[in-house]
């Protein structure tokens, strides 16, 4: 209808984000708290960018800059 063409059935899938959860299953091994070490980072830094944000009175668009 729109002139999209079909897509091949036998065509592998793309598979999103596999790189990511590999990486992170290999360092959980390793690591028994990395989940709360990627925690200890992530928020923090957010957090300061929606401190940020809020100075110029717009913590959302800076909470939007600063999500990973």
């Amino acid at each position: 209808m729109f002139g999209r063409k079909k897509r091949d059935p036998n065509a592998p899938k793309k598979v999103r984000f596999k790189t990511i959860r590999d990486a992170y299953s290999l360092a959980r091994k390793h690591y028994k708290f990395v989940f709360l070490r990627c925690l200890a980072i992530f928020a923090p830094l957010w957090g300061l960018g929606i401190g940020i944000g809020a100075l110029f009175n717009r913590p959302g668009y800076a909470a939007f800059l600063t999500f990973p």
